[in-house]
């Protein structure tokens, strides 16, 4: 036998999984694990959702809690948010909620403006489309000092959050029937108000 050549019926020890994929390959295959793990976290849905309302015409900025289902009015806006989801606290901050936005004109006709999901942390990647004012959603919150709505609008079927932040409610629940009229009536200081306006939920004492 000649020095340097393994005899025969020696079987050549085979690489390692380490061995082919090397240092850098581990690090990818690792971040790939993580993520998917991540991915696969629960959200956690929330019972009420802030938004902030600007009023284009007084410059007037409002923050106000709106319950799931419940349809607030902000100025001729009605907005009823469908969920509200936060990551779990081991998770980036990740916060959305679905939300249906009427706009209503002096003659109570209601026309949907908006349905799909609003992100907390990209404000701007669903705007609401009116030339009077801005609504976006603020954060999503476990309670709030508000009474609880004297009248709710369920919608058909659960409201899963999506599996992409391209801003596409591509989840979407199915929309619900025409708001109900609206529990609360944000006040804003605004200039326009409605010929029919909404009752004001009483605090009680």
């Amino acid at each position: 036998m000649k020095p340097g050549r393994p005899s025969k019926g020696r079987t050549k020890p085979s690489a390692s999984f380490s061995t082919f994929v090397g240092p850098a390959g581990q690090g990818v295959l690792l971040a790939l694990l993580w993520t998917a793990a991540a991915s696969a976290a629960e959200p956690i849905a929330n019972p009420v959702a802030r938004f902030s309302g600007l009023d284009k015409i007084t410059a007037r900025l409002t923050e106000f809690d709106v319950y799931i289902n419940e349809t607030v009015q902000f100025g001729s806006l009605q907005i009823t948010p469908r969920a509200c989801y936060t990551a779990p606290p081991d998770e980036p901050p990740h916060t959305l909620t679905f939300v249906e936005i009427d706009r209503v004109d002096l003659k109570a006709r209601s026309t949907r403006i908006f349905t799909g999901w609003m992100f907390a942390q990209s404000p701007g990647l669903n705007a609401v489309d009116d030339p009077l004012y801005d609504v976006w959603l603020v954060g999503c919150k476990t309670r709030t000092d508000l009474p609880p709505p004297i009248a709710i609008n369920p919608v058909p079927g659960p409201v899963e959050p999506p599996r992409d932040t391209a801003g596409e409610a591509k989840s979407a629940a199915p929309p619900g029937a025409a708001p109900p009229p609206a529990t609360r009536q944000v006040d804003n200081g605004s200039i326009i108000t409605l010929l029919d306006p909404a009752p004001t939920a009483e605090t009680p004492e």
